[in-house]
């Protein structure tokens, strides 16, 4: 609420400013995990919504890079994964020495498209810049557990990965 109430206070001061519309986002996908009471906005709608709040900020800034890591984020959830991967590319154009964690957008994203020898690429990448970085290392096992099963594995194992 407190945080809502800033960001118009915000906008009446200057409507144009792209990461005033960034937080709105930000706001916007906090609550999709929030449970939702009868009558009120839906998950959904609060992806559509940061979706627009995102959009506004890149008619501010064509650059704002936070704008774009949002946009990209509303895309994969909405399942629109070429879309999103597109984002994390300009993201990368727009800053190619960005946090190896923007990385990991990528990879995802070529995973879900089933593009696993640039999943594989992506992954690596991030572990390259950062070694301890864990999701890195796990989808990078992921990828080569799915290349190579192993071929004595038990019902009861298999059934543990399941579960």
């Amino acid at each position: 609420q407190k945080a809502t109430e800033l960001f118009q206070q915000a906008d009446r001061i200057d409507r144009g400013v792209a990461l005033t519309f960034v937080g709105k986002g930000l706001v916007h996908i906090a609550k999709m995990s929030l449970p939702t009471r009868k009558g009120s906005d839906t998950s959904s709608d609060h992806l559509m919504q940061a979706g627009v709040m995102f959009d506004n900020a890149m008619e501010c800034d064509r650059t704002c890079i936070p704008a774009w890591l949002g946009k990209a984020s509303v895309q994969f959830n909405k399942r629109q994964y070429g879309e999103a991967l597109k984002s994390y590319k300009q993201v990368l154009r727009l800053n190619p020495a960005c946090p190896p964690e923007v990385r990991l957008g990528l990879a995802h994203c070529y995973a879900a498209l089933k593009l696993d020898e640039y999943a594989l690429k992506a992954f690596e990448r991030v572990v390259e810049l950062s070694p301890n970085n864990v999701e890195g290392l796990v989808g990078l096992a992921i990828i080569e557990m799915n290349r190579d099963p192993p071929a004595n594995v038990t019902e009861e194992q298999e059934g543990a990965f399941v579960r």
